[in-house]
Parts: structure tokens; sequence; C-alpha cells
């Protein structure tokens, strides 16, 4: 039986590295699957941080091991010391920008970093991707002629396509979301200020909670659409 306290993390990252008006320093033990979202102000480090572990900066003192592969080793763990460039780390990075080939269609964008995969199993990747992100529709289309959300949504697919172990998604839409939180929130309030509920009661508890859905669900919604994202029904 495994001991949970000697259990390796699937995803390791210490990160030390100094920038002009600050000092990064990183140490977190990361799930190998879900989502984890990294908050702070801006200029912090966050973007920093990504790109570190992605392999596009290159931390002097750093430790990155993700699913048993170590990508990076200096100076934190004995060994030798070990530097994966970017091309060798089994990761996708959606940047602020989308970064796409102005000279490509979308499909070309998705191919383009499936050169060396079998034709056949690019094929049913890419056909998945397609479906599950709603951009049928799009495939010929160039970059130029998308909206912000659609872009996102092909620089999205073009590095899911890889199969990474890993996904960073660098957005830049914080304050949007910010605003649209704090637009579900005031409504919310106004809503329950409105059923003069007690303070306390099992009633009022169940209607904060009730609050609390609508305020996600609501949210969400706006958020998803303002990205140009759409909701599929699933059978």
């Amino acid at each position: 039986m495994t001991n949970p306290a000697t259990t390796t993390p699937p995803i390791e990252v210490r990160l030390q590295l100094q920038r002009s008006g600050f000092a990064l320093d990183v140490d977190m033990q990361l799930p190998g699957r879900g989502i984890t979202a990294l908050f702070g102000p801006s200029g912090c480090g966050k973007t920093t941080c990504l790109r570190a572990m992605a392999g596009l900066e290159h931390a002097p003192l750093g430790w990155v091991r993700v699913h048993g592969e170590v990508w990076q080793n200096d100076g934190v763990q004995d060994g030798p010391r070990i530097w994966r460039p970017p091309h060798q780390r089994a990761l996708g990075y959606v940047f602020q920008d989308s970064q796409l080939f102005d000279h490509l269609d979308v499909r070309g964008n998705i191919h383009y970093g499936l050169r060396r995969t079998p034709v056949a199993q690019r094929l049913v990747a890419v056909e998945q991707l397609v479906e599950l992100l709603g951009i049928g529709a799009l495939m010929e289309r160039k970059p130029a002629t998308l909206s912000g959300g659609e872009r996102q949504r092909i620089a999205l697919a073009s590095r899911l396509a890889l199969r990474p172990k890993v996904l960073l998604l660098d957005e830049e839409q914080q304050a949007a979301m910010a605003k649209t939180v704090g637009e579900c929130a005031s409504r919310t309030y106004n809503l329950l200020c409105h059923r003069h509920l007690e303070p306390g009661t099992s009633e009022a508890f169940r209607a904060y909670v009730a609050a609390l859905h609508q305020m996600y669900l609501m949210g969400m919604a706006m958020e998803l659409k303002r990205l140009g994202y759409h909701m599929t029904k699933l059978n």
C-alpha cells in the first residue's frame, strides 16, 4: 500500500528567477489531472512562471518534473544538470495574444504542429477538437478574419492537437472576468435583500447557496459568450 506522504506529486515546480522590480520564487506541487488556477495581481510574475515552466525563460535555479520526466534540474536536486528546450517538453502553451500564423488558414494552423504525427492519429485528433470546440465553420478562414474569442479557440485547438501532458493558459482577460463576477455578485446581493430573509435561518442558507449557484452560472455564461464560446447539449 502506498504511503500518501511519500508519493511523488505528478507535477513539481521550483523556480528562482530575478527580474527588474521583483524576484520570482516558486515552490509548488500540482495534481496531474484537472485544472489549477494561478492567481495574483498584475506584475507579480504569473506569466514569467508559466514561461519558465515551458522553457521559454531559463530560471538559473530551477526544478521542473512532470509525470516522472525531468524537464529542468539546475542546482536543485542531486544528479546531472538537465535542460529540455520547449519543443522537447510535452506541453501546450496558449499565449495572451493567441500567436497564430496569419498566412495559414485555421486548418493549417492546427495541422502545423502535427507534421511529425502519424496521419491517421492526426486526423482523429483534429476531428475530435473541431467538434469539441465548435470550430467547423472556421476551418478555411484566415486568423485576420476571426474575432478574439475565435482566435483563442483556434490557438487552444492547435495546442490540444499535440496531446500535451500539461496545458498552460496565459489569459489577459482577468479585468473583464473580475467585472463580470462583480456585476453578478451585485445582482445576487440585491436579489437576496428583496427576499427579506431572516439571517441565520435554514431558508436564508438555502437561498444563499442557490444565489451563489446562479451567480456562477450567470458569470460563466456571460464570460464564455463574450469570449466566443457556445454551449452544446450533450446526449
